[in-house]
């Protein structure tokens, strides 16, 4: 990889342009109108072999990245182009953790919406996951915290002094498995079950695919039940949430109480309504309530 492509792009340009000047209308290089803004300096430049001859004595810098990774090229270009416009945090984190994508989409056949693709304008469809919602859900299950942000989790990726294309390394997970099989629960069986029972409401239809800390709380729900005890509790939990799915009442999840709840947080909104998420699916998962009741969860949290 070589940087400094923009450079050689305008060296290029410059010696073309001294060397050929108003041939490169007739030969569709340039248009009449650039070839007027540049005349005059070009022209003083000389006579052409002469002018090409002077550029070509000029030295400009290149960098030479010898065996780098996409990853690392990125550590690079968001890292010190500071100069220039940066990535998004969507993009850097898509960029970063490809390797986790790339299982995702493989082993667990999840569909990704690429964050990149907003580049050329392209909408994210609400029924699909982002590539950096799942990121951050995967974070957030390894680490059993809800507390977790995106520019906190770009800047921790790029700080990491190890490599980044060995998933094992990026995540100290002991087993890649627990994270696909779980994203694959999400996203694959509970998702389509709830724009099911809550198609007539769109507030409630894509509380998943939607982002947000409702899916980064409830993945890092999962993942201190699998955590505290294992992947089959968490399987049996996963069973319970289905079941109530696939009762015949309206609002199996209480999402209407949910909403009623969330309106009567007045103070840290973001930090209580990651707790509020994450600790009622973890009174839910361990039995401690019949179902998911948010308003006894933020009784006993206190907001």
């Amino acid at each position: 990889m070589i940087d400094g492509l923009q450079r050689l792009y305008c060296y290029c340009i410059s010696v073309l342009v001294v060397w050929q000047r108003e041939r490169l209308i007739a030969d569709r290089c340039i248009t009449r109108e650039a070839w007027e803004y540049l005349k005059d300096a070009v022209e003083k430049s000389g006579d052409p072999k002469d002018a090409v001859e002077e550029i070509l004595k000029r030295k400009t810098r290149y960098e030479v990245f010898w065996n780098i990774d996409l990853e690392g090229l990125l550590h690079y270009l968001v890292t010190f182009n500071t100069g220039q416009r940066r990535m998004s945090l969507e993009v850097q984190l898509e960029i970063m953790q490809r390797p986790l994508l790339e299982a995702l989409e493989h082993d667990a056949k999840i569909p990704i919406f690429q964050d990149n693709k907003n580049i050329t304008g392209k909408q994210k469809p609400k029924n699909e996951f982002s590539a950096s919602d799942l990121v951050m859900a995967t974070r957030a299950f390894i680490e059993f915290n809800p507390q977790l942000k995106k520019p906190d989790e770009a800047e921790s990726l790029l700080e990491r002094e190890k490599g980044y294309t060995d998933i094992q390394t990026s995540f100290d997970v002991g087993d890649i498995k627990d994270v696909v099989a779980t994203l694959k629960k999400i996203t694959i069986d509970l998702h389509p079950k709830i724009m099911e029972k809550y198609a007539d409401n769109p507030n409630y239809k894509y509380i998943l695919s939607g982002g947000g800390v409702f899916l980064l709380s409830f993945a890092a729900a999962c993942g201190k039940v699998r955590n505290m005890l294992n992947m089959t509790s968490l399987e049996g939990a996963f069973e319970r949430l289905t079941k109530e799915l696939d009762k015949l009442e309206e609002d199996p999840l209480n999402l209407e109480e949910y909403q009623r709840t969330l309106a009567g947080i007045k103070s840290s909104r973001g930090k209580a309504v990651r707790r509020l998420v994450y600790d009622t699916f973890l009174r839910f998962f361990n039995m401690t309530t019949a179902t998911l009741d948010w308003a006894d969860t933020a009784r006993q949290i206190s907001i």
